[in-house]
């Protein structure tokens, strides 16, 4: 299957860069969410991360 001309990557000079794993795929997304406040938690090792654009962190 030929890699379609909304994938395909270019260098600097504007050559194509050919990418294999984007040969597996027949259909890509790109998602912006907008958020206050988010937080991460990864269930393996019991992390938890947060970030937030409107509160400063303080020393």
């Amino acid at each position: 299957m030929a890699i379609p001309d909304f994938l395909r990557l270019k260098d600097d000079g504007g050559a194509d860069i050919k990418e294999p794993s984007f040969e597996k795929h027949n259909h890509l997304e790109q998602i912006e969410l907008r958020y206050e406040k988010i937080s991460w938690t990864y269930k393996d090792g019991n992390i938890i991360h947060s970030d937030s654009w409107n509160e400063r962190t303080t020393a």
